[in-house]
């Protein structure tokens, strides 16, 4: 992963927990969802299937299987807007919502994070420079975050 999404050089990745997340968000007035992604090779399951509006913001592609990603979702009504009382087709419909969604819904809400609460530690990339993890450990120190700061042993000795 190092490789995939730390092209620049100065990968970091940080170390959470679902109960992490759960702690972080009890001050939060949204309704929070959290839950594990959910990786689907398309071409066998079409969609998937939905139990709920929430299900497509907790699926990817399988080939990002490898991510173990957790997702907090928090999902605001679209539906305090005049939706036509008539549609000729439900792929109309579902184009309609889709139109409205994107213009009134924002892409993303931010909430107030306690980092202590949410972070474990925070990992610099293995062929980081040094400097990376000093300046991370500076953030982190302006910021009152007191967490370990270690760098990955992806490239390190392996162990017996």
């Amino acid at each position: 992963m190092w490789k995939l999404y730390g092209l620049r050089g100065c990968p970091i990745a940080i170390r959470s927990s679902i109960g992490r997340m759960k702690q972080t968000i009890i001050d939060v007035e949204e309704r929070v969802r959290i839950g594990r992604m959910r990786y689907l090779d398309w071409e066998r399951v079409a969609g998937g299937s939905w139990t709920n509006i929430l299900v497509p913001c907790l699926q990817k592609d399988a080939s990002y299987e490898h991510e173990h990603e957790v997702r907090m979702v928090i999902w605001k009504s679209p539906w305090d807007f005049p939706f036509p009382s008539f549609v000729a087709t439900p792929e109309e419909g579902c184009k309609a919502v889709e139109a409205h969604v994107r213009r009134r819904m924002p892409t993303g809400i931010p909430l107030p994070v306690d980092l202590d609460a949410l972070l474990e530690e925070v990992v610099v990339g293995p062929a980081a420079e040094e400097w990376v993890a000093d300046l991370v450990k500076d953030v982190m120190a302006r910021f009152q975050v007191q967490k370990p700061v270690r760098r990955s042993e992806l490239l390190g000795e392996p162990q017996p």
